[in-house]
């Protein structure tokens, strides 16, 4: 019985379609995420949520973003599919931007909300829904369509616009490269800059490399740098405003500061640990600009300190005495709860799984014939494992504090469907990869069929050995 158990599961995890090494990473990164979980939260973590809510609220996200990931595996069996609604991701990113920076609500049903004076959230029933975490998905979509079109110059709307009288500068490439390619990913870069400036950042930078890895500028060194250049005026802008708004010390600046009402929080956050603690002894004992700088440059000098005493192994589970300084610790302060916990080897593992991602990426991407799907696997290994090096380098300090977690690992539930739904699409994109994989495998003609002869020797030498046989 037992061993019948152990051939059907082999026979089951033999005749699983995708790339099993994908499959393997998802099951580790939720295997690592229900132990974190469980062990980074303090007994009472908040006034409302205990240590068992948080736990059981993981578990039911857990099970949504499996569902996520199977629907994309099993029912979507045509990249097709993803193609048709790639063009939708950005109009509709853009009508939930403008939802929530207009404080828009459709009756006590839907309503847009913020945390922390950041416009991010859209509450549906009492849920929230933080939709920067979609769009970074959708915007890879939308980016791995809009390079397939230009490429192959399908873009019906502008070619035939450029038919008119005086519109026929409508079909220049780089007019095209412009209106469907640069300004989407500036336009929502800026927006999402408005109440996460590392948020609007990072998908600008995930949307660039894209764009360079797409083969896009390959040939084309000055287009190269006139989009390093528009990155860093851009990146220069906001750093400057940024420390021109001298922190955070006014809580109404964030409230009334416009399209800039973060820059405060930019400064402070480039500005480090120091810039806190200076605020901390200039703000009002008791207030709340106070503990605000208390609670942030707490949070970064536990991170320090979890790291330094997980040393190589670690204290084991269980075991960690900084998550009871970070409340918030299992969010995003993941990785050295992590490190303090499981030690640097611990920390190696995660790290070499989400590397392993981008060699399996590479691989898939080798393996599709379909130019879109090509550029929306290399879009999306990008977007995981780039946010999963990104909050590492936060956690040791190499990066200012963005707030960004740990893909699949981290506390938060929109984070984590959007990332299931992103690993639902690779590994619904892999199985197609391998069907055509084995399909011209089948196709293929025999050695034995190609060669008679030797079919025909293999054969005389079947029958001479089952002789011998028969004679012993």
């Amino acid at each position: 019985m037992g061993r019948n158990r152990k051939n059907a599961l082999w026979n089951f995890i033999d005749n699983l379609a995708g790339d099993k090494v994908v499959w393997m990473i998802v099951l580790l990164l939720i295997l690592f995420s229900i132990v974190c979980i469980f062990s980074s939260t303090a007994m009472m973590t908040t006034e409302k949520l205990s240590r068992t809510d948080i736990i059981l609220e993981q578990l039911k996200v857990i099970g949504l973003g499996l569902m996520c990931i199977l629907f994309c595996y099993l029912v979507i069996r045509d990249v097709k599919w993803y193609r048709r609604l790639a063009p939708w991701c950005f109009p509709l990113s853009m009508a939930a931007i403008i939802f929530v920076m207009a404080h828009m609500k459709i009756g006590d049903f839907i309503q847009a909300t913020h945390i922390n004076y950041a416009w991010r959230v859209i509450k549906v029933n009492g849920m929230q829904i933080h939709i920067f975490e979609l769009i970074k998905v959708g915007m890879v979509l939308y980016m791995a369509w809009a390079i397939d079109t230009y490429e192959k110059k399908g873009f019906k709307l502008t070619d035939r616009l450029s038919q008119k009288e005086h519109l026929g500068w409508l079909a220049a490439p780089l007019t095209q490269r412009i209106l469907y390619l640069y300004l989407p990913a500036l336009i929502v870069m800026f927006c999402i800059m408005k109440s996460s400036g590392s948020g609007g950042a990072f998908i600008g930078v995930v949307l660039l490399a894209t764009m360079f890895c797409s083969g896009l500028w390959y040939g084309k060194g000055k287009k190269i740098l006139l989009a390093g250049l528009c990155l860093a005026l851009i990146g220069g802008a906001a750093v400057l405003l940024a420390g021109n708004a001298g922190g955070e010390k006014d809580t109404a600046v964030k409230k009334d500061a416009g399209f800039f009402e973060r820059a405060g929080t930019w400064a402070s956050r480039i500005k480090g640990d120091d810039a806190d603690i200076e605020r901390f002894m200039d703000a009002r004992k008791g207030s709340r600009e106070y503990y605000d700088a208390l609670d942030r440059f707490r949070q970064t000098y536990s991170a320090k300190i979890a790291i330094h005493e997980g040393g190589l192994i670690g204290k084991g589970p269980g075991q960690s005495t900084q998550r009871y300084i970070v409340p918030v610790m299992y969010e995003d302060y993941m990785y050295s709860f992590i490190l303090e916990e499981y030690g640097l080897l611990g920390g190696i593992i995660v790290l070499a799984v989400y590397l392993s991602l981008l060699a399996r990426g590479s691989i898939i991407v080798r393996g599709c014939n379909d130019r879109f799907a090509q550029i929306l696997v290399t879009g999306l290994v990008l977007l995981i494992s780039g946010q999963a090096l990104m909050h590492i380098m936060v956690n040791a300090r190499l990066l200012p504090q963005t707030g960004q977690t740990l893909p699949m690992i981290s506390h938060g539930a929109t984070s984590f469907i959007a990332f299931s739904i992103a690993f639902g699409i690779l590994l619904s994109i892999s199985r197609m990869a391998k069907k055509k994989i084995d399909a011209e495998t089948r196709m293929a003609e025999p050695i034995t069929s190609a060669k008679p002869e030797m079919e025909s020797s293999l054969d005389d030498l079947d029958a001479a050995e089952d002789e011998i046989i028969e004679n012993i």
